[in-house]
């Protein structure tokens, strides 16, 4: 009678070890978040001092130290990926199309490098249109909650 409870036994405990895998590997889950603040910045008119504001970043990293989720409060642009992500570097690319943009316009191009040593970033735009390729680089620096970001 037993034979019969050995295979459904077996599948439930492999369920359950998978289930407390997944617990496990959430739970050494480690989330980043930076606050980063401009200082100035660049256009095709030159420098320009910024009165500071803040925007912040937020990273989940897995056991490994790998991203495996972040989001930028940044309304200029709402990043697809992040494209590098090192100990020396966080870098988030490619610009969502934005709703207020024109059938006509061209999605603008766009990055944020935040660099891990220094805590300096860089933000840059282009906004292509039919006259110019306008440009707007931010920069300034961040600080996270942790002291190694």
């Amino acid at each position: 009678m037993t034979k019969h409870l050995t295979k459904p036994i077996l599948a439930i405990q492999f369920m359950v070890l998978a289930l407390l895998m997944t617990i496990g590997s959430q739970v050494g889950a480690k989330e980043i978040s930076i606050i980063c603040t401009y200082k100035g910045s660049y256009d095709e008119n030159g420098y320009e001092e910024l009165i500071p504001s803040d925007f912040s970043v937020r990273i989940k990293e897995d056991t490994n130290g790998n991203a495996i989720q972040a989001s930028v409060t940044e309304s200029m642009c709402a990043y697809k990926y992040i494209e590098t992500y090192n100990d020396e570097l966080i870098r988030f690319a490619q610009c969502n199309r934005s709703a207020l943009l024109k059938a006509d316009d061209k999605t603008p191009e766009g990055y944020l490098e935040i660099d891990r040593y220094t805590g300096s970033f860089k933000q840059y735009f282009k906004f292509p249109t039919a006259n110019s390729d306008n440009f707007l680089m931010h920069v300034g620096t961040c600080k996270a909650s942790s002291k190694k970001f």
